[in-house]
């Protein structure tokens, strides 16, 4: 912002926006609200208007429907009566017609009729309905008398059409539900048609007594077609692919009930039919009674024309209100428009230009620009606006500059925080490539500093650190950048500086650091590990560099040497582990692992007592590949779960097909990883092969590493325990290898410890490590464990063995490891001589 601050106008020239707009908004608002009640009041009226003729309508309509309905009843009670001339039949419809006439009365007397001009029409409907009184009266007597010399029409007997209607429905169905049934449904809906009409003939030439003989013929087909279908669907419903129990089978039995229904009302009707005197009631009927009952129904479909017109007026009138209510609307719209506009016009000189102005200079304040003056206005509420921007402006530059600091420097030390850090090494990195100069970065770690935080607390960890801060500033150089980069790590920055210099530097910092540091009456010496990086020797990426030296004091603090300078050679086996942790995932998916087998004999009578399992990989790249060296990748990954249960696996498929060909391979010893135990499905996994394979139990021995279970004893004794629940026998693996401790050791629930072999292939020429074997045989038998050695590469180790007492062995010198297929080929030997060898190749 400007030094030069602008005089805003006084008060006497500047007036309130928020008066002038609730002045105006009460007008409008007034406007719209006549306007709204005026709309309001037209659509009310309408509705109601609307809603008693929709009343009207629907009463009128209701009237007409029960007036239908009536003449309808009496239609088919006349068709009843007709049928059957019952006295009961002949009382329903004589009901039916003082119904429809008392419905009749009240419809002449509803106002729709007036307002429609519909007397006229009722008067001849009054006519005809008073008319059809008398003629039902006299057919109904004609059927009584029994004068007519015709018959009724079977085909009007509702039963036999209602059977009909049925038997074709379901039929359908069926055959819709079952294609492998489709050609006997087919043959089935065939003669069905073919007996209907049959049956329409047969009533057609009951109407002409000259055909006779005829009629008689057909009576014959329709029986033999009756008896056809019934035999088909019988032989349906003994098809087993009908189903019992299903919709199929619920069809067919519908279909053989609606065929039966059919058969009796057919002989029923022909019964009546041959029973019956002749009748001359028909014609009557005919040219007499139907003529009113058209007219009736001519007159019904009037009325509800005149209902649908009424409906359609009304639709009209309906769109007339909508029409001016959307008229309404739009005069609405178009008044808001012109109001947004005007006050848009006004709203953009007096607020809008001057609010986007103090945008723009927020904008540029926000970039680090020069900012442009603020803008003169006469208004209240804007004029607040700017002076409150001002204000803000101020306190914003203060609390950024706080921010800034707090956001770039650490908060315990006060030195510059990682970030900013690599924001100056970035700066130095752009500017030693341009002026081709060298520059040094350094990481500096202090040494034991968990252990003092963990002993004397954190107020004293945080003490040395600040003390440590201090005295980096004091030693380095005001161009110089000391940083705090992580916990006990400090990053330094040395300008122009090379490796003599570096190294220089570093000694002076680890001088200084060995002096004593008073913290609460405690003098503490603390000493630190430098790791070095130079530009651009070791690389020129920031994020690389700080790699690198933090690498180099890696080094450092593991082989305890002070100052390391980075070397390519020491991320090596990072590199290689990276690259290995792929290939492995690789390997496993590829199958590029394989089993070998190494036997393991009874020192006393050197019979074979079992087999070691071991894991080979062979990378097609890069050969084999020792267990030594990917097996700690495939730890750290996690893929040592995947490869156990490969190997447990496979050795347990390959144990069960050398049983079945009659082999015994004796114990089964498969190595096993800490972090298996770990594994929560261990267990469980174990437990499924043993089943899968049928493989004893008793015979599957699980080796793990003396170090591995020492790490975590409490845990180990627990695990070993459950598996040893199975039946599975433990082996302690490179016994004496670690630090044991005998508390733990005979808590163990282990059957075996096995010496490992660099005490065994150097105990015939030092004495020390004889004393070792012989102590651990010793202690292992007093404990109730066997003892197996491994690296029994000569005979005079394997005759010292027997000596000491030492119960198995295994080593170079009785065999090397054998794949699957040879070491089937030697167990057949094996097994011939009781066992009994002294090395693989007598059997060679």
């Amino acid at each position: 912002m400007n030094a030069n601050v602008i005089t805003h106008q006084t008060s006497a020239g500047v007036y309130s926006l928020r008066q002038r707009y609730l002045f105006v908004s009460t007008i409008i608002v007034i406007l719209i609200f006549a306007f709204a009640w005026l709309a309001q009041s037209y659509v009310s009226h309408s509705s109601r208007q609307h809603h008693q003729n929709v009343e009207m309508r629907h009463q009128a309509s209701q009237l007409i429907s029960q007036l239908r309905d009536e003449i309808l009843h009496i239609e088919k009670g006349l068709e009843a009566f007709m049928w059957g001339p019952l006295t009961s039949r002949r009382e329903a419809v004589h009901n039916d017609i003082d119904h429809a006439l008392h419905y009749f009365d009240q419809l002449r007397q509803h106002n729709w009729l007036r307002l429609n001009e519909m007397e006229g029409e009722l008067a001849d409907f009054a006519l005809d309905l008073r008319a059809l009184h008398s003629t039902l009266d006299r057919v109904m007597d004609m059927r009584v008398q029994g004068t007519a010399a015709s018959m009724m029409p079977a085909d009007a007997d509702p039963t036999i059409n209602r059977a009909t209607q049925h038997f074709s429905t379901s039929g359908e169905e069926l055959r819709r539900l079952s294609p492998a049934l489709e050609s006997q449904l087919n043959t089935t809906l065939n003669l069905w048609s073919q007996l209907q009409q049959l049956f329409q003939v047969h009533l057609a030439n009951l109407a002409d007594t000259r055909h006779t003989q005829a009629a008689a013929n057909l009576r014959q087909e329709i029986e033999t077609h009756h008896l056809q279908i019934n035999t088909l669907l019988k032989e349906l419903a003994a098809d087993p692919r009908i189903g019992s129990g299903s919709q199929r089978q619920l069809l067919l039995g519908e279909m053989i009930a609606a065929l039966d229904l059919w058969h009796l009302s057919y002989k029923e009707s022909m019964l009546e039919r041959d029973s019956n005197n002749p009748r001359g009631d028909i014609a009557y009927l005919k040219h007499t009674v139907e003529p009113h009952f058209n007219h009736l129904w001519e007159y019904i479909k009037k009325l509800e024309y005149s209902i649908d017109s009424f409906s359609q007026q009304e639709a009209i009138a309906l769109g007339e209100v909508a029409n001016t209510v959307a008229l309404a609307v739009w005069l609405i719209c178009f008044f808001g428009l012109a109001v947004i506009s005007v006050a848009y016009l006004y709203f953009q000189g007096k607020v809008l230009r001057p609010i986007a102005t103090v945008a723009r200079i927020l904008k540029q304040d926000a970039a680090g620009e020069h900012t442009s003056e603020l803008p003169q206005v006469d208004n209240l509420e804007t004029l607040h606006l700017i002076t409150a921007y001002e204000e803000m402006h101020r306190q914003v530059q203060d609390r950024q500059q706080a921010l800034e600091h707090i956001a770039m420097h650490d908060s315990l030390t006060s030195l510059p925080n990682r970030y900013h850090l690599m924001e100056r090494l970035q700066s130095l990195c752009e500017t030693s490539q341009r002026e081709q100069s060298m520059f040094t970065v350094m990481m500096l770690g202090l040494d034991r500093f968990k252990e003092i935080n963990d002993t004397l607390g954190q107020n004293t960890g945080d003490t040395i650190l600040k003390r440590t801060g201090q005295r980096l500033r004091f030693l380095l150089r005001d161009s110089d950048i000391t940083a705090r980069f992580a916990g006990d790590e400090f990053a330094l920055l040395l300008p122009n500086t090379g490796h003599d210099e570096a190294l220089y530097v570093a000694r002076k910092i680890r001088n200084e650091m060995e002096r004593p540091i008073d913290v609460e009456g405690l003098s503490l010496s603390v000493s630190c590990s430098i790791g070095i990086a130079l530009y651009p020797q070791s690389s020129q990426d920031k994020e690389e560099l700080t790699r690198c030296a933090n690498i180099a004091m890696a080094i450092a603090k593991q082989h305890k040497i002070g100052i390391a300078l980075y070397e390519k050679r020491f991320d090596t086996s990072s590199v290689e582990r990276i690259s290995m942790a792929g290939r492995l995932r690789q390997a496993i998916h590829a199958n590029e692992f394989h089993l070998c087998y190494q036997p393991q004999f009874a020192v006393q009578g050197g019979a074979l007592s079992g087999l070691e399992v071991l894991c080979r990989w062979e990378d097609p790249k890069h050969g084999a590949i020792s267990p030594e060296e990917f097996i700690p990748v495939a730890e750290h990954t996690g893929q040592i779960h995947a490869i156990t249960e490969w190997v447990v696996t496979t050795a347990l498929r390959q144990a069960a097909e050398w049983r079945e060909q009659g082999l015994d391979c004796g114990i089964l010893a498969i190595n096993i990883s800490v972090f298996n135990l770990h594994t929560p499905n261990f267990y469980t996994m174990l437990e499924t092969h043993l089943q899968q394979y049928k493989f004893p139990a008793a015979k599957l021995m699980l080796e793990i590493t003396e170090t591995a279970m020492m790490a975590d004893p409490e845990h180990a004794i627990k695990t070993l325990g459950q598996l040893r629940q199975l039946g599975l026998k433990l082996s302690i693996d490179d016994y004496g290898t670690g630090f044991s401790s005998l508390s733990y050791l005979k808590q163990l629930p282990v059957d075996e410890l096995k010496i490992d072999k660099s005490f065994v292939m150097d105990m015939t020429s030092n004495e020390n490590d004889a004393i070792i074997v012989r102590s651990t045989i010793d202690l292992a038998h007093n404990l109730g464990l066997k003892v197996v050695a491994e690296g029994v590469d000569t005979l005079e180790k394997r005759e010292l063995l027997e000596i000491l007492g030492c119960d198995y062995m295994q080593g170079f010198h009785l065999g090397p490891p054998q794949n699957a297929h040879d070491l089937g080929g030697l167990l057949p030997a094996l097994k011939e001589k009781g066992g009994k060898v002294h090395h693989l190749r007598d059997f060679r």
